[in-house]
């Protein structure tokens, strides 16, 4: 081979070398620069609420799940059907009623969409924790539960299919540090030791201007596993309706209706814009 063969050789090795590296260092910098634009950094002044989740189950395995950590009072940016129920003082029951009264009554439908969903807000748009809404509400959380929950990582929401009205209340299971056990497993073990009384702790906000006896609130409910966990109920004017929850991802989710909380969950997995 000759001299001058050999050198070309060479330096067509060299560069096809450089070529290479090239090569390797562009796509390496385009992928990192990629992945900063098509994802949205996640900002702590925005909800996880109906974000998007692989999974949807009734009692799904806990390793499907995403956990949340972050308990203290932020402010959310609602979507086009979510909105603030502000209150002036958070300890205001009177206030508080009046609010949820107001979100209620009027029908899910009145705007584009079936469902619409609202959180309690103070006038900067702090939500108000979940304990404080619930206790002005008459809502009774099963107390071996609220561990378990993102006190300000909640939602009520509202249907209107048909003719027919229904609500509910999504919930965020959290992450506990240290905690020994499985969160999810257990959330889901509290709410069936929660079954016997779940009627006369939530009806306040799942059949909002039904009034039930005394007596109506202790009849016994016969829970069974479907598309979700549910139980019927039956009215004081001897209609039924239901009780059904399950986990949706990160959400423990109620609702009066399954059809309610299949919508509930489906924008909770794909969020409509």
């Amino acid at each position: 081979m000759s001299k001058n063969k050999l050198i070309i050789i060479m330096i067509s090795i060299i560069f096809l070398i450089i070529l290479a590296y090239l090569f390797f260092a562009f796509s390496s910098k385009t992928q990192k620069t990629g992945s900063g634009e098509t994802v949205p950094a996640t900002s702590s002044d925005q909800p996880s609420s109906k974000s998007t989740y692989n999974n949807q189950s009734s009692f799904p395995s806990s390793s499907t799940q995403n956990s949340t950590s972050s308990d203290a009072t932020k402010k959310i940016l609602p979507d086009d059907n979510t909105s603030y129920s502000v209150i002036n003082n958070a300890n205001n029951q009177e206030e508080t009623q009046k609010s949820f009264d107001s979100f209620t009554s009027k029908k899910a439908s009145d705007g584009a969409k079936p469902i619409k969903w609202t959180v309690f807000s103070d006038s900067n748009k702090n939500i108000i924790p979940l304990s404080s809404t619930a206790k002005n509400l008459g809502l009774n959380l099963k107390a071996s539960l609220v561990p378990f929950l993102d006190s300000t990582d909640y939602e009520f929401f509202h249907c209107t299919l048909g003719n027919k009205d229904d609500y509910g209340l999504q919930m965020t299971i959290k992450y506990i540090p240290g905690y020994n056990g499985d969160e999810f497993d257990d959330a889901i073990k509290f709410m069936k030791d929660w079954e016997s009384s779940i009627l006369s702790d939530t009806y306040s906000i799942l059949f909002p201007g039904i009034q039930f006896t005394s007596t109506q609130l202790q009849q016994t409910l016969a829970f069974k596993n479907g598309e979700y966990r549910y139980a019927n109920v039956v009215l004081p004017d001897n209609t039924k309706k239901s009780i059904n929850y399950g986990l949706v991802g990160n959400y423990l989710v109620l609702s009066s209706s399954p059809e309610c909380l299949n919508k509930a969950s489906l924008e909770l997995i794909a969020p409509s814009k």
